[in-house]
């Protein structure tokens, strides 16, 4: 009896178990060791140039950034005073906007 015939597996499995074993994986190694490296080294250099950028960006343009943001800080706190006091002295029959945000201690 051939024990060969009887225990064979599906061809294609065969196949690509065949074509696994055919592969030279060292190569492989190397080929991801390398290309792992080259993107290292794409994404060192660009995160530098896009570094150096927003830092020059912020030397330039920060104390301008930096009063703008206080500006409309200043606008959102006048925006919230004048509604609350627009509402303190409303009609009792409306609520007040300080009625809305009023803390309970």
């Amino acid at each position: 009896m051939n024990t060969q015939s009887t225990l064979r597996s599906f061809p294609p499995a065969e196949d690509f178990i065949t074509f696994v074993n055919s592969i030279d994986w060292k190569s492989v190694q190397n080929n991801i060791i390398t290309a792992a490296a080259i993107v290292a080294a794409v994404v060192v250099v660009v995160g530098t140039k896009i570094l150096n950028a927003i830092v020059k960006f912020w030397e330039v343009n920060g104390d301008d950034i930096k009063a703008r943001a206080i500006r409309a800080v200043d606008y959102v706190y006048m925006s919230a005073a004048v509604t609350y006091n627009a509402g303190k002295f409303a009609d009792e029959r409306y609520y007040s906007f300080r009625d809305l945000v009023r803390v309970t201690v």
